[in-house]
């Protein structure tokens, strides 16, 4: 290598991508988890991305760097094929048993907040935004960059 000693190699730390929380609340990320084996079915998870709890991550979505997805305060499930941009964080701020719910093929832009709640798929999610709890975000809906969508509001469709 030329740079010798000053390359830089991206570790992966498991502790990080992958916290239970108990024995029936565990990150679904992945398809065979014994040690240091383990098989993504997420298309990526960056090596600093935190997973924890009931976080359900369906076939080719991502998430990606400083991401953090708070399944012990939310059950979190991402459908196939969407991305969760870096350093997005989901979770619940209130009360046990909310859910945040992504459909397949979502786009959550870098620093969004979503709070308990719902984004249908193929919706789009601008960077620095956040959706308060118990929002909707319609199929083909899109959140500008920096908006805020209060609690128990719907952005239609179109």
């Amino acid at each position: 290598s030329y740079q010798g000693n000053l390359a830089h190699e991206d570790t992966l730390v498991p502790s990080l991508r992958c916290v239970p929380t108990s024995a029936s609340k565990f990150p679904k990320l992945l398809d065979v988890c014994f040690g240091f084996l383990t098989l993504f079915l997420a298309d990526w998870v960056a090596p600093n991305a935190t997973v924890i709890g009931d976080v359900d991550v369906k076939e080719g979505s991502s998430l990606w760097h400083g991401s953090v997805l708070r399944g012990d305060t939310a059950k979190i499930s991402i459908g196939k094929n969407s991305v969760i941009e870096d350093l997005a964080h989901l979770g619940a701020r209130k009360a046990e048993g909310d859910k945040v719910q992504i459909g397949d093929n979502c786009f959550v832009g870098p620093n969004v907040t979503l709070d308990a709640c719902t984004l249908e798929s193929f919706s789009h999610v601008g960077m620095g935004a956040t959706v308060g709890r118990g929002a909707r975000v319609e199929s083909f809906a899109v959140v500008a960059a920096g908006a805020y969508i209060g609690p128990g509001d719907v952005v239609p469709s179109g």
